[in-house]
């Protein structure tokens, strides 16, 4: 059920038997940033494990892949060596978030030459823009991110693509083929009535702006419209603004 094509009985037999480098090992051998996807992975892995169909619950598979990381660079595990150069060819990779810098780091394991542009100072995309602290601490980003990037990755900040250079400037100039990442960076409103109302916010915008350190003023009662990962995010977040009275719902319901 793994989106990356991840086997994970071979890392959590590993564990199991102790042998935590050899499940870093196996991890990293198809996953670039198990930090990050040991804290905010959705787990489809456990949803079909079978011990949790078959037994009593399944495996803590994300938590075994977060302890592994925690372990693997407490321990200087991860590789530190030069990506491989095999191929004259360069790739440009627009947005350094994880789609274009897991997109870097499997370029260049194959031995293309890479380099990240992003309209932003720094790394991390929409985690670092949106996604809570409680969920996903800085430090746990930032050394994945910077393990990839320090075996050579170039990456350029401050560049917005499709002003200053165009795609056609990069072609023409820089490189030979061109990945666009550039994630979803804006959030879209429900096309329904009141939607423009005051104090009606949608979820990338709201979590922006907590997290860019300008939180958003709300009351004591909150309704998030959705029931997943991110509507759990908001949730939490609003309950640390001071609001009491949150509900989630997955159904929005117009009388």
């Amino acid at each position: 059920a793994c989106p990356i094509g991840q086997y994970p009985e071979g890392y959590v037999n590993l564990v199991a038997k102790g042998a935590f480098e050899k499940a870093w090992e196996r991890i990293t051998a198809v996953n670039p940033m198990p930090s990050i996807l040991g804290r905010i992975c959705s787990r489809p892995c456990e949803e079909t494990c079978k011990r949790g169909k078959l037994i009593d619950a399944p495996l803590p598979i994300r938590a075994m892949k977060r302890l592994v990381a925690d372990m693997a660079y407490e321990k200087g595990w991860v590789e530190t060596g030069r990506y491989p150069r095999k191929y004259a060819e360069r790739v440009a990779i627009v947005g350094a978030g994880p789609a274009g810098v897991a997109a870097a780091h499997d370029l260049s394991t194959r031995g293309y030459e890479c380099v990240i542009y992003d309209a932003s100072p720094s790394f991390g995309g929409m985690l670092a823009k949106s996604v809570p602290s409680f969920r996903l601490p800085a430090q746990a980003l930032e050394q994945d991110f910077a393990a990839i990037l320090a075996r050579g990755v170039t990456f350029r900040p401050n560049v917005e693509i499709g002003r200053n250079p165009s795609i056609a400037d990069l072609l023409a100039r820089e490189c030979d083929a061109v990945l666009v990442a550039a994630g979803a960076p804006k959030g879209v409103k429900l096309p329904i009535p009141g939607a423009d109302f005051m104090g009606v916010f949608n979820a990338v915008d709201f979590m922006s702006s907590v997290k860019a350190g300008f939180p958003i003023e709300v009351g004591q009662r909150a309704l998030v419209i959705g029931g997943g990962s991110v509507a759990t995010d908001v949730a939490r977040t609003l309950l640390r603004l001071g609001a009491t009275d949150v509900a989630p719902t997955e159904r929005a319901v117009f009388l």
